[in-house]
């Protein structure tokens, strides 16, 4: 058997908070449209170039079925689940 306390909790230091939904929007109007998401994929080598366009709809399409909440065709910073730097 076994006691454990936990005496603190602290954030690491060797890999701070990414503001992700910051590097997508690119035009820094608080809303990522699908040409911003599309480029951050690419950029970053989750779609390989060359790949397919149709391939590359189907992935953005299931993107912003899952992030749009309001299907208004952009994910606001409120409907994005990854991570951002919200002002307080």
């Amino acid at each position: 058997m076994f006691d454990v306390e936990l005496l603190e909790i602290k954030k690491g230091t060797s890999s701070p908070e990414v503001d992700v939904f910051g590097r997508i929007d690119t035009d820094g109007n608080k809303e990522l449209s699908r040409k911003e998401v599309l480029k951050y994929l690419k950029e970053h080598g989750n779609i390989p170039e060359g790949d397919d366009e149709s391939k590359q709809d189907i992935m953005i399409a299931e993107i912003f079925q899952e992030e749009d909440k309001d299907k208004d065709g952009v994910i606001s910073l409120q409907e994005f689940s990854g991570p951002k730097h919200e002002e307080l």
